[in-house]
Parts: C-alpha cells; sequence; structure tokens
C-alpha cells in the first residue's frame, strides 16, 4: 500500500511539473495575437472609452482572451492552457420560450399534425401497399403529389410541443393521444389549389413516417408564434402577407391564446415516476383580442425579465409595437416602429425528390426584431431601421431612431458601408426571421439583431458583433443623427486560419462583451 502511495504521489507531482512547463512554455513563446482596423468609417473619438472583450480558441485547449480598446486602437491579450472541454459560451440576451418542453429555445405551440389515422395517411398507406404488391416501390418509398382538399376541410391543428410548423407536417408515432391537445381555436380553411408531395416509409414494425419534400403550399399559409410565461404558455399565429384570413376562422375570437400549465406525474415502467408541465386546454382563454383581419401578428417576443410582452402587428401599412404587461395581459404602450411596410416578395425555383421543378411566388412580411441586451434598453429593428426606447414611468418611451449601415465587400474585395439589407427566410416556405447585410459571406458577421451586444450611454447607442470563428469583429456607434463610427476589426487570425475535424478557430464567448469607461 505504501508503495503504491508513493507512486502515485511521483506521478502527481510528474504531472503537475509537465503542465507548468506546458504553461511556461506558452507564456514564453506566445505571441499577442495583432489586432488590426480592416475598415473604419466616421470619427474613432465617439467611440472614446469604449472596450470589447473578446476570445478565441484553438481546438479545446488553447485559448486568447483580449481586451481592446476601440478608441485608442489598443489591445491587452492573454493566452492560456484550458483543461475544460466545453466551450463556455455566454448568452446576454435570453430568449427562452420553453415552459411547454424546455429543451429548445424557440418554440411554435400550434402546429399541424398528421396522425395514424387521418385521411390522408391512410390514403398513403393504401397506395404503399399496392406499389409494393405490384413490385415498382423503390427503396421501400412511396412517392405521390396530394391535393390536400381532397382529404381535409380545414387544418388539423394540435398544441405540440416539438417545434413543427406549417412548412413541415410531420406523421406522429409516439405523441398520438394526449400527447398533442387538439387545438380547435382556428378553423383555416384548406384552399383548392393546396397541395404537397410527400414520401411515405412504410416499415416492417408498422411504423411510418414522412419524408422527401413535405413543404405544404397553402394558400393561407400563417406562421405560429408562442412565448412561456410563469405558469403558462402564450400563442397565436400570423399570416402571410398574400394570406386573407376571415373573422369566421376563428369563431370564438382572435388574439393572444393563454394556456396555463399543470404540473402532472406519470409512471413509466423504464424509468419509474416522473413529472411533466401539461397545457390545461379546459382553462384556455383569450387574452388579448385582435382583429384577425386588420390587424395581422408579425412579431411576438418577452423583454429580458420577461416582465413584458413584445407583439407587433401589420396595420395600416405600418409595424405597431404594443408592449403588455406579462401578468394581466394590459397593453402598457402603443407604438409605430415602421411607417412604411412592403411585403417582401419571394420567388424561387423548388427541386422535389423526384427531380421535378415547381416555383414558387409569394408576399411575406419581414419579421421585426427586438434587442433587449441590458435591462434600459430596448431596440427594435424593422429592416434597416432601428429605433431606441429607454424606461419610462414604468414601460418604454422612443429616445431617437436611425438607419442601420452594414460592412459588406464589393466586387473587388474592399470593405463598404451599406444601408442595403435582405431578409433571409426561416424555412423553406415561410416567414422572414433575420436579417442579411452582406453582400457576401466573406465577413460572417453575425446580424441577428438579438444577438448583437449593445450598450448605451449619454445618447449614444454601441453595437458590436463577430463571427463564429472570431476572426471579425464589427464595433460601431450611432446616436439620433447615424452613425458616428463604425470598424471591421481583424482580431488576427484571417491570415492562420486552419480547419481540421477536430481543430480549429472559434470564438467561445458567442457575445461580444461590451463596457464604456
Amino acid at each position: 500500500m505504501k508503495r503504491s502511495l508513493a507512486a502515485a504521489a511521483a506521478l502527481l507531482v510528474l504531472a503537475a511539473v509537465i503542465l507548468t512547463t506546458l504553461s511556461l512554455r506558452l507564456d514564453s513563446t506566445a505571441t499577442p495575437l495583432p489586432v488590426t482596423v480592416k475598415a473604419a468609417r466616421g470619427d474613432v473619438t465617439a467611440a472614446e472609452g469604449l472596450r470589447f472583450h473578446t476570445a478565441t480558441k484553438y481546438g479545446s485547449q488553447l485559448r486568447w482572451d483580449t481586451e481592446y480598446d476601440v478608441g485608442s486602437n489598443t489591445w491587452n491579450t492573454v493566452h492560456s492552457l484550458s483543461g475544460s472541454t466545453g466551450n463556455g459560451r455566454l448568452y446576454y440576451y435570453d430568449r427562452r420560450e420553453d415552459l411547454y418542453d424546455n429543451s429548445d429555445n424557440n418554440r411554435r405551440y400550434i402546429s399541424l399534425l398528421v396522425q395514424t389515422d387521418d385521411p390522408m395517411m391512410t390514403h398513403l398507406a393504401e397506395a404503399w401497399q399496392a406499389a409494393q404488391d405490384s413490385g415498382v416501390l423503390y427503396d421501400r418509398g412511396y412517392t405521390e403529389r396530394l391535393r390536400m382538399r381532397d382529404f381535409y376541410d380545414t387544418y388539423p391543428l394540435y398544441l405540440a410541443r416539438e417545434n413543427y410548423d406549417i412548412s413541415m407536417p410531420l406523421y406522429l408515432d409516439s405523441f398520438t393521444g394526449s400527447g398533442c391537445p387538439v387545438f380547435d381555436k382556428l378553423r383555416i380553411p384548406v384552399g383548392e389549389t393546396d397541395w404537397m408531395a410527400p414520401t411515405l416509409y412504410y416499415y416492417a414494425d408498422n411504423n411510418m413516417t414522412l419524408m422527401g419534400d413535405t413543404t405544404l403550399h397553402t394558400e393561407n399559409r400563417f406562421t405560429p408564434f408562442s412565448a412561456g410565461l410563469e405558469g403558462g404558455l402564450l400563442t397565436t399565429v400570423g399570416f402571410a402577407a398574400d394570406a386573407d384570413p376571415q373573422p369566421e376562422w376563428a369563431p370564438e375570437g382572435f388574439g393572444l391564446w393563454y394556456i396555463p400549465l399543470t404540473l402532472k406525474s406519470y409512471t413509466s415502467s423504464g424509468s419509474g415516476t416522473y413529472t411533466d408541465y401539461q397545457p390545461d386546454m379546459e382553462r384556455l382563454r383569450l387574452a388579448y383580442p385582435l382583429d384577425i383581419a386588420a390587424q395581422r401578428v408579425v412579431g411576438l417576443q418577452l423583454t429580458r425579465d420577461r416582465s413584458e410582452i413584445l407583439l407587433t402587428t401589420a396595420e395600416d401599412g405600418q409595424y405597431v409595437l404594443r408592449i403588455l404587461d406579462a401578468g394581466d395581459f394590459r397593453c402598457k404602450l402603443t407604438l409605430v416602429v415602421d411607417e412604411n411596410v412592403e411585403p417582401y416578395h419571394s420567388t424561387a425555383t423548388m427541386l422535389t425528390q423526384s427531380g421535378t421543378a415547381y416555383e414558387l411566388d409569394y408576399d411575406d412580411y419581414v419579421l421585426p426584431v427586438y434587442n433587449n441586451s441590458t435591462e434600459d434598453l430596448l431596440v427594435a429593428c424593422a429592416g434597416n431601421h432601428l429605433t431606441v426606447l429607454r424606461p419610462s414611468g414604468g414601460s418604454w418611451a422612443v429616445d431617437y431612431d436611425f438607419d442601420l449601415l452594414w460592412p459588406e465587400l464589393d466586387e473587388d474585395g474592399q470593405i463598404i458601408w451599406s444601408s442595403e439589407f435582405r431578409p433571409l427566410e426561416d424555412g423553406s416556405y415561410g416567414y422572414t426571421y433575420t436579417y442579411d447585410y452582406g453582400r457576401y459571406s466573406s465577413l460572417s458577421l453575425n446580424s441577428r439583431l438579438d444577438e448583437i451586444s449593445m450598450l448605451y450611454r449619454d445618447g449614444r447607442l454601441a453595437l458590436a458583433t463577430g463571427d463564429y470563428e472570431g476572426t471579425y469583429k464589427l464595433v460601431s456607434v450611432y446616436d439620433r443623427t447615424g452613425m458616428l463610427y463604425g470598424a471591421v476589426i481583424d482580431t488576427g487570425l484571417s491570415e492562420q486560419r486552419m480547419y481540421t475535424d477536430w481543430w480549429g478557430f472559434f470564438d467561445p464567448l458567442y457575445c461580444t462583451e461590451l463596457a464604456w469607461d
């Protein structure tokens, strides 16, 4: 035993010596990463006292932390050899809407789901069997273009736990019955020309699944919106700009529905007793009424402290923000955040699994995004127009607004500053959620407004973002006159990037930390 203890102690000493030696070698040989300004616009004195903290990791062990002073263009880099394999990401804006199912950050509970005994599934199963019997079935998959009106008068809507939406109707095998309660407050009619062309796979264990081209092409496209509140969830839908919703689609009224959650206990043969939150459909109520035809829901978020609801509608050619109290759903503020709403027109050519092509032509609303990264700041983004709101009288008040400028590369590879934004579609056939300000992807800067770090001081708004690798950073300062200063900063990795399966540079902080002296 004494010999074993002595051997173990010797190994511990040896390990400590090796780690110390490696650390000293790193300290003595590592060179601080050279930080350079690749492109700048405006007067740098507007950023005096502004600093950001960023980090860069190589693989899972090597890490450089840099404190950069924007005004003086100076920096200090500290390198370390970490024993942790985690990426240590920090999230500044908590967008969790997870009380119904806490495994995801952005749930859309009202969903179109397909059950085993639905007319469409019955038809596909019979067609699959006929193809199987005739010997023409390939790879156990059967594909057919279906006219949805042949099977449904109104779309079957459920309150689903998963992040399903109208663009992906899915067959549920293990979540039938009480797992997904019927949501009967909306009765959206199936259009005469609505269609989809799924592929049904039928397996020996009597399990079926829909794959292939499951995009639903419908006249009355909609997107669910949801937010998790204390003790319940809030949900609604927004219709596309080219849809024509009617009052009879919601015979009991339309708007924000509140559904309380009840903690229930279950017994499983494999894992014993467990508890889970389930929606109490008997206590579902219309918490905030809206006009289904005149007020199109285009956004639903919560503030950082989850005390207020940010409801945005498109009405009378404007984007209107209503700030509601999350406790009693009282409207605290009504504000126009965009006076000239122009739906985004999109065309595209899509290919089916069988190789045939079809054309898409539709109009969608470009959804506004809100940033509430600090307690004293709320920024609304509609297109390239930003509105800065500050706390006032228990709610919020407009401070000023401006047009956002974004760096992009021209045809010669030079960085220019542009106010043009390009919507990016969320899903194959639906609403637009994010913005793309760069013409090319070379800089790969994160343009999600709710993920950009923001800091307000003395009428100036500072923004900071970067790319996943930590190669480039964008720092800019605005006031009520527009951009005062903007800079694209190279952290020193642009000429050193080496990509392998497991080793490469990345930013473990995810969000750039801002501070103002």
